[in-house]
């Protein structure tokens, strides 16, 4: 994926196309997804917020970039249950994308309760014993890409930038790893 200041840059002739895809709203793209709705309320709200603000609604409390050899990111629960974590493998050439398609999956996480519960049924989770994608996981990924897009361009470069350099200065999320 590439980010939509890159397409903005590099790619002039496919602006048209993804703000097109940009201003169709979630709950339209996925309406079988319960949850997308409530994301795009929340896309909505979130443009003078600053990432740490946005971070702190979604009880993301961490992310750490480490080496993991199995995939580009992941989410994980603290230990009393209240918080995520979030995960981004170093290797990755995406980082940031991995970070906000992460974001999109605690749209599909019940943020009221504690410890956080997930409110997919668990038989759309990835079967990772027998390594089989069925339609209903593809269609949660679909969705954290797509979300991830519209939060990366509504967070903007320049906000990303500063929110990196606030967190956490050896921490590199760059686009291009």
């Amino acid at each position: 994926m590439i980010l939509p200041w890159e397409i903005m840059r590099y790619f002039p002739f496919l602006v048209e196309e993804m703000e097109k895809r940009l201003k169709t709203l979630l709950a339209q793209q996925f309406s079988t997804l319960a949850f997308a709705r409530k994301a795009d309320k929340w896309l909505a709200s979130i443009k003078n917020k600053s990432i740490e603000r946005q971070f702190a609604e979604r009880r993301i409390v961490e992310s750490h970039v480490f080496l993991l050899s199995y995939c580009d990111g992941f989410l994980s629960l603290t230990k009393d249950g209240g918080g995520i974590i979030i995960y981004v493998n170093s290797e990755s050439k995406e980082k940031l994308q991995t970070l906000a398609h992460e974001i999109g999956h605690t749209f599909h996480l019940d943020l009221t309760k504690t410890p956080i519960e997930n409110t997919i049924p668990d038989e759309w989770e990835y079967n990772r014993r027998n390594l089989e994608k069925d339609e209903s996981y593809c269609l949660i990924e679909d969705f954290a890409d797509t979300f991830g897009e519209k939060w990366l361009a509504i967070n903007g470069k320049e906000k990303i930038e500063v929110w990196k350099q606030r967190s956490n200065k050896k921490v590199q999320l760059g686009g291009q790893g």
